[in-house]
């Protein structure tokens, strides 16, 4: 499975992330992430535990996940979102702390839907607004402005600082 492209129908599940956790094949989404997200140091915990232990907190949070799962019943991405009321004004507000789709099924419209579903569940939860990270001119930043378009803020890593991205 390594790179090549897929072809397979899909699905968009959502669970709780502990029990996206458990998803035949999550265990490379999570591998391939941790690459990409750096959140993991080599010497330190593996990408699953490390994220084991990320998930409780955010099942504590409340957290939805949205999983992409093949008609293989393999897990090839995933979307985290997570609902908290803003104490100075009162209203809730999104904040989608994780979101990939694995290489070998980019460019299929995985992305795109996990997106919408999560956009669809904001609305669900009366979200006024959602936050999204990602590294700046990056596919996910261009993904995320084109479901979300301007209503949202969005945040990009920049030397070593968050930035509040250019429209």
């Amino acid at each position: 499975m390594k790179g090549e492209m897929i072809v397979v129908q899909y699905s968009l599940q959502w669970t709780s992330v502990s029990d996206m956790l458990r998803m035949h094949g999550v265990a490379e989404v999570i591998k391939e992430y941790a690459k990409i997200a750096g959140f993991v140091n080599e010497k330190a915990v593996s990408a699953l535990e490390y994220y084991r232990n990320y998930a409780l907190l955010l099942d504590e949070k409340g957290a939805k996940c949205c999983a992409i799962v093949g008609n293989d019943n393999h897990c090839y991405g995933f979307g985290v979102l997570y609902a908290e009321k803003f104490w100075h004004n009162d209203t809730i507000v999104g904040n989608v702390s994780d979101l990939y789709v694995m290489k070998c099924a980019r460019k299929a419209g995985k992305g795109t839907a996990l997106l919408n579903a999560i956009k669809e569940k904001a609305k669900e939860l009366n979200c006024v607004q959602v936050l999204f990270t990602a590294t700046a001119n990056t596919r996910a930043e261009k993904l995320y402005n084109k479901i979300f378009k301007k209503r949202s803020t969005v945040y990009v890593w920049e030397n070593n600082l968050w930035h509040q991205a250019q429209r």
